[in-house]
């Protein structure tokens, strides 16, 4: 199956499985930064889309699940809440982690890497 099939279903299983904002916020929030990770750095490492999130939700310390991407202070806030509760953020600037040949290669190992503990669970 090539990605774009592959990528269509991954969407389509997942939208159909959500309502009301959590839909709206995941067919908002998927754009294109998110469809280049996809493609570029998640299909080629492991080929399905098995056991990958398009929008996972996380309750913030506020115990409310906000997705804020329009301000940078609120994303690292996020991302430092989430580093604080166990979880393991890899973020990437769209125009150097995705657009950018060198720089994907470079993101992809690095996703290589912090899934190579659960190689074995993934397979």
């Amino acid at each position: 199956m090539d990605f774009q099939k592959a990528h269509g279903i991954f969407m389509h299983d997942h939208l159909s499985n959500r309502t009301g904002e959590r839909r709206g916020r995941l067919e908002r929030g998927h754009g294109e930064a998110e469809i280049l990770f996809c493609q570029n750095i998640w299909w080629p490492l492991r080929g399905h889309f098995r056991d990958l999130h398009p929008q996972f939700e996380v309750l913030d310390w506020r115990g409310r699940s906000e997705m804020d991407r329009q301000k940078y202070g609120n994303e690292l806030n996020r991302e430092t809440f989430l580093s604080a509760m166990g979880y393991q953020v890899i973020s990437f600037a769209c125009d150097k982690g995705l657009l950018i040949p060198v720089t994907g290669s470079q993101g992809k190992h690095v996703v290589k890497y912090e899934l190579h503990p659960y190689a074995a669970q993934c397979l």
